[in-house]
């Protein structure tokens, strides 16, 4: 079993850096190489970190097993896909930053407060992790189809929406 779980690690690791570095050789083909050899250095370290927390995040729910993996599993993948384009498109709006908070900072706490229960208050409090997970992919749909859309005048209020939203998730 734990074999299986790694070999599915594994691969999800080994996809989402196929997609980052894709992206990020799309990102090079616009800019003047002095400032391709900068950008790469920062984001490359920015990504790694990025993705790395994100795995340790999928590895956790898989260990403890929970019930909700797949739904934390759909969420990494949207952050995966939609941060790229984001940091691309719209680098210096909030809602980049906003976005990226969500895959650093709300998913990581409250993932990592869950496994912290003990199992007599996970059962109590899984209808409540469902439903904020369930929160975080709504939002995050919501902006994959802003951007599609190009929406950037509905980038600020929905940042706005958000950092409200999800700031007391955990309290």
């Amino acid at each position: 079993m734990k074999m299986i779980i790694f070999l599915v690690v594994l691969f999800v690791i080994v996809v989402i850096l196929y997609y980052m570095k894709k992206s990020k050789q799309k990102q090079q083909t616009n800019q003047p190489e002095a400032q391709k050899s900068q950008n790469n250095v920062k984001k490359t370290v920015q990504d790694d970190k990025f993705i790395y927390d994100l795995v340790q995040i999928n590895i956790k729910a898989r260990i403890e097993d929970l019930p909700q993996t797949d739904l934390i599993e759909k969420i990494i993948d949207q952050l995966t896909d939609l941060i790229p384009q984001m940091q691309k498109k719209f680098p210096e709006k909030e809602i980049t930053w906003q976005t990226e908070k969500i895959g650093s900072t709300y998913l990581p706490d409250l993932v990592t407060a869950f496994i912290a229960l003990n199992n007599d208050k996970r059962k109590g409090q899984n209808g409540e992790f469902r439903q904020s997970l369930e929160s975080l992919k709504f939002e995050l749909t919501n902006i994959y189809n802003l951007l599609s859309n190009e929406k950037v005048a509905e980038f600020d209020m929905k940042t706005a929406e958000i950092s409200i939203r999800f700031s007391n998730l955990l309290k």
